[in-house]
């Protein structure tokens, strides 16, 4: 039985292509992942891109079952085994229906008919045609169990009738095995162009923009509202606290604080207290979700407003105790992101504080969120004041944060020489991950969250040495180690 879809027809480059409306259910019946068409272990492996990946498809079932406003871009299916008829709309020839001749919509629009045989699988969207797939008729795999448990069967029976945009493109290699070859490099081709050349926005946008996800709202709330990152509106281009283009590195001259990826970041971390580990991220007054489910449910389902002036006095009170402990965030960040100084009596003095680069703003926020951890557990409180976030927090200005100093000196800043042989200060790239790690694990032991013996304190003592660059003689250790001592019994 022949399958009539409204479509309109179109021409790009040697393409001719056909704009189809489909149901969900249509969709999902009528189209399949390019590996259940065809046996070519070539194209199966160009274009299948591990479509049957849980996680992604765990999180477009959430994005469709859980937000009203979703939508989906046009999915790109190709056909093989045959090919539909077009049938253009037939116009009256009435004086009404001139200036519609005219524009050519008689040749255009029409209906697209299918009259079977044909296979069809998609060329772009796999991901989104699986998760379709996995809310209409979820299958027995792994794979499709959380679809099956997560899906009301309500929404599963309103979804069958949504309408989608298909573009299809069609070639018909009929019974030529060569021609069969051809036309599948054709698809190869264009499944290339259309992942090549298609560009996603960047994070930094994605924070800029996104009215669902809770941390990058409270993110942007920060630069609209708090004290210290507030953007004047009256003078957007003097704004130089959040740097707000891409990318999360800073450079020497930079005036900004911290960069926007940098500083969501930190802010995610501030929030991801031990409690909410345990009772999950609160959405409304009455419902929460599982931490581990908090990139997938929580980031896409905006919390009520309620949560949100909840979420932003937490985070808010959080900065204040962090600017009042250490004064010295307020310092221009041009002065305190030097790493090579030149002697200049007449100048500012300057410093180089891990405190205004991301790799030490990276270690620092979880230390934060230990030492109110620690805090709110010693004194049994599930939620602490200004006061009590201001206490828990002083522990941060035992810390030398200079790069020049233990225990950031030869770990994270290292000495190098150009191909003069002159000697400059730069941050570290070789093994950048590890050394991270360990100023972490020397951070936590400094402050306290992570208190140890002697002989804990000779163990990690021993493999903070072995990361320094160069790697000092026993006596150099001796003399840098008693620096982190001095800090943590200060």
């Amino acid at each position: 039985m022949a399958t009539m879809y409204p479509a309109v027809q179109a021409t790009m480059g040697r393409w001719t292509y056909y704009i189809v409306k489909m149901k969900a259910s249509d969709l999902a019946k009528e189209v399949e992942l390019s590996s259940d068409v065809h046996q070519d272990k070539t194209l199966d492996d160009a274009i299948q891109r591990g479509v049957n990946r849980s996680r992604a498809k765990q999180d477009l079932v959430v994005y469709l079952h859980d937000r009203e406003d979703h939508f989906f871009n046009s999915i790109v299916v190709a056909a093989l085994g045959g090919s539909p008829t077009f049938t253009a709309l037939r116009l009256a020839d009435t004086p009404e229906n001139q200036v519609f001749k005219a524009m050519e919509i008689d040749q255009s629009f029409g209906v697209l008919t299918f009259k079977g045989g044909e296979r069809y699988y998609a060329l772009d969207g796999q991901h989104r045609l699986a998760a379709i797939k996995a809310i209409l008729d979820p299958s027995d795999k792994p794979e499709d169990k959380f679809a099956k448990n997560y899906v009301s069967e309500e929404f599963r029976q309103q979804f069958r009738n949504e309408e989608l945009s298909v573009i299809m493109v069609v070639q018909d290699p009929g019974q030529n095995d060569e021609f069969r070859d051809e036309v599948l490099k054709d698809y190869r081709r264009l499944f290339s162009s259309l992942n090549r050349y298609a560009k996603p926005t960047d994070e930094a946008t994605n924070i800029i923009m996104d009215e669902n996800d809770g941390i990058a709202i409270l993110t942007r709330r920060l630069i609209s509202e708090h004290e210290f990152f507030k953007w004047t509106v009256d003078r957007p281009n003097e704004y130089f606290i959040i740097k707000t283009a891409t990318g999360k590195n800073l450079r020497e001259g930079d005036p900004f604080f911290t960069q926007i990826e940098v500083f969501y970041n930190m802010n995610l971390v501030f929030l991801s207290s031990a409690l909410r580990g345990s009772q999950g991220w609160k959405l409304s007054k009455n419902e929460s979700v599982p931490e581990k489910s908090w990139k997938r449910i929580w980031a896409i389902n905006r919390p009520d407003e309620e949560t949100l002036d909840e979420f932003y006095e937490e985070l808010s009170t959080i900065w204040d105790g962090i600017l009042k402990v250490l004064p010295e965030l307020r310092n221009p960040p041009t002065e305190m992101r030097v790493h090579n100084p030149q002697s200049n009596s007449d100048g500012p003095s300057l410093g180089d504080s891990a405190l205004f680069w991301p790799i030490g703003q990276e270690v620092f926020a979880p230390v934060v969120r230990g030492l109110l951890d620690d805090y709110s557990n010693r004194k049994n409180l599930d939620a602490l004041d200004s006061k009590q976030v201001v206490e828990a927090l002083a522990p941060l200005s035992r810390v030398n944060w200079s790069l020049h100093e233990p225990p950031w000196r030869r770990l994270l800043l290292v000495e190098s020489a150009d191909k003069a042989g002159n000697l400059s200060w730069s941050m570290r790239n070789e093994g950048r991950t590890q050394a991270k790690s360990m100023a972490r694990e020397v951070l936590e032991f400094i402050v306290g969250v992570s208190p140890l013996d002697a002989e804990g304190q000779e163990s990690l003592k021993d493999r903070w040495a072995q990361l320094l660059v160069p790697l000092p003689d026993p006596a150099d250790v001796e003399s840098l180690w008693r620096a982190v001592l001095e800090q943590a019994s200060a």
